[in-house]
């Protein structure tokens, strides 16, 4: 699983001599390494510069198309959704409620750089669209 995610050769470091990058790669390793239905991702690009972002996408891609999980993916950034999702909910308010609920017909690995930016600028105005906060 380390090789598949880029690692290999790592296989006898310990977390603190690892990268961030690195140290994603291996949660990534970790959760695919059972074999799982569904995968809850919660922010999983936060800290890492977009070059970073985008080799991490490859390897979620990869892992994905060969396990087929059920995919759940939390981000505050549209440009995660716009290149992951196949669909995005967008939650807004408090308590939260749905502002936008978003299906994209041409499958996430085969959307255009240009069909990619529609999508998170569709997004980002929903976003944008937000109720004020209650007092």
């Amino acid at each position: 699983m380390l090789r598949r995610v880029g690692l290999a050769g790592f296989e006898h470091y310990f977390p603190h001599e690892l990268s961030g990058g690195m140290q994603r790669r291996v949660a990534l390793a970790c959760a695919f390494s059972v074999n799982p239905r569904l995968l809850l991702l919660d922010e999983p690009f936060v800290s890492l510069d977009r070059t970073l972002v985008q080799e991490m996408e490859q390897v979620l891609f990869a892992l994905i198309a060969a396990s087929r999980p059920t995919v759940l993916l939390v981000t505050h950034l549209p440009e995660d959704a716009a290149m992951l999702a196949d669909r995005a909910i967008v939650l807004s308010g408090r308590p939260a409620r749905i502002a936008a609920d978003y299906r994209f017909e041409t499958p996430r690995g085969e959307r255009s750089r240009t069909e990619r930016e529609a999508i998170a600028n569709r997004i980002a105005a929903s976003v944008g669209a937000r109720e004020p906060a209650q007092p």
